[in-house]
């Protein structure tokens, strides 16, 4: 194909705009903007790719870091070994996204987490809200809420874990 020198001057123009054109369509999937056009960045639940030690959910069942590997009490949950690993994962490198509402959600619907975290003196607190359209996280520390996608709820409590903490404590 033999082009002059106007028509690969052409050829590189329309290949540069249709390169910028895909980085600002791709941009704009990849980062959310708020009411006043400023994007919005993902934070973490915890500090940034903190170690979880223990987690507690509802004071009903503690899971704990044991070397590599993690450990539920109390035993008698049925859950197996692959999904409390790939929860605990979902929990260190979950994030959302900052709310500048102040939602009104009782305490009683709330799941209550605390989780202490390695190199970290004191214990994170967080209540999970989950609703039709997000799951809300509110932050006791930093007093802020994060939004989360609904699927998130299930990575982060698989209903092996819903179903005990949902049924009467014995």
């Amino acid at each position: 194909m033999k082009l002059s020198r106007t028509g690969w001057n052409n050829v590189i123009i329309l290949s540069v705009m249709l390169i910028i054109i895909f980085l600002n369509v791709t941009n704009n999937k990849l980062f959310h903007r708020n009411d006043e056009g400023a994007y919005i960045q993902d934070i973490f639940l915890f500090k940034d790719h903190g170690v979880i030690l223990t987690l507690s959910l509802n004071n009903v069942m503690i899971i704990t870091r044991q070397g590599k590997r993690w450990s539920i009490t109390p035993k008698n949950i049925n859950i197996s070994t692959q999904a409390l690993e790939q929860m605990m994962q979902s929990w260190q490198q979950a994030t959302g996204i900052v709310e500048t509402l102040d939602y009104d959600l009782t305490k009683q619907a709330a799941i209550i987490i605390n989780a202490t975290l390695a190199d970290d003196n004191h214990t994170y607190q967080l209540a999970l809200y989950p609703t039709q359209d997000q799951l809300l996280i509110y932050n006791q520390q930093t007093k802020q809420w994060l939004s989360l996608a609904p699927a998130m709820y299930y990575q982060l409590l698989p209903r092996e874990i819903m179903q005990r903490l949902l049924s009467p404590r014995k």
